[in-house]
């Protein structure tokens, strides 16, 4: 008889020694908590100079975009990733995070996920994961935190379709070399945005993009927009195509338009 889902087996020491040279030096050892309100939080007033990581085996209080509740089942792996950049934190932080995370996975084996803009980490239809970041200036730098949320062996039950990484590959990662994989990923992102954007965003998240072509809904402020998404343009805009034209979105909500 099968028991209910417990936390993923996560250990510091195997997570760190999964790491490359040029990564353990940058963020020395990273830190696997029980449990927490949420791994952005501890990060987002830390003081110390270099970056740093954190991961939980459980995560409480996490959050989403404009507030909202994170919610992750046992079995889901969350971490944050403490970077300070030289002066302002790079457009579309999120959007170069995500196809981060998606190149990662993908070179791992663990299915073709994709990324519905802004920040979620999809299989077709069913989200995943997902990334929020947080920025403020402090002492002439940018201290950005990049959080992410991904469901590895179940998924919460939601008003919209989930799943997990076994329930979309059937296999099971080693949650250590999982765990560490996608930090490297984030921390790589990071360090090539410190001087500029390592190419053109739009043909970036191209490959990537799993609302291309839909028909969506997009809510900004308290007006709805219906179209087909057209892409991203260089600075990580949503490009939606509808009777009017098309219109361009930095910041909304959208989701797939049920027909």
């Amino acid at each position: 008889m099968t028991g209910p889902p417990i936390p993923l087996s996560l250990d510091a020491e195997r997570i760190t020694e999964a790491l490359s040279e040029e990564t353990r030096a940058r963020i020395g050892p990273v830190e696997v908590a029980d449990e927490v309100a949420s791994t952005n939080d501890i990060l987002y007033d830390d003081t110390t100079v270099r970056d740093r990581v954190q991961v939980a085996r459980r995560q409480t209080g996490g959050r989403g975009r404009q507030g909202r509740n994170w919610e992750t089942a046992d079995g889901a792996l969350c971490f944050s990733v403490l970077h300070a950049f030289p002066a302002e934190a790079p457009s579309a932080l999120a959007l170069w995070a995500g196809i981060a995370l998606i190149e990662r996975l993908r070179e791992m084996e663990l299915g073709q996920p994709c990324l519905n803009w802004p920040n979620d980490l999809m299989y077709g239809s069913a989200k995943f994961g997902g990334i929020l970041t947080e920025c403020r200036v402090r002492g002439g730098q940018t201290r950005c935190v990049v959080g992410v949320g991904v469901n590895v062996e179940d998924a919460p039950e939601l008003d919209r379709q989930t799943t997990s990484i076994v329930r979309a590959c059937g296999q099971s990662p080693d949650p250590n070399r999982l765990a560490a994989g996608l930090i490297e990923s984030i921390v790589t992102c990071l360090v090539r945005l410190d001087s500029s954007a390592p190419g053109k965003l739009k043909a970036y998240f191209e490959p990537y993009d799993g609302l291309r072509d839909c028909e969506v809904q997009v809510t900004e402020s308290t007006q709805t927009y219906t179209g087909r998404a057209r892409g991203v343009d260089d600075r990580g805009f949503l490009q939606v195509e509808g009777e009017e034209g098309v219109r361009q979105f930095d910041s909304a909500d959208v989701r797939l338009r049920r027909l």
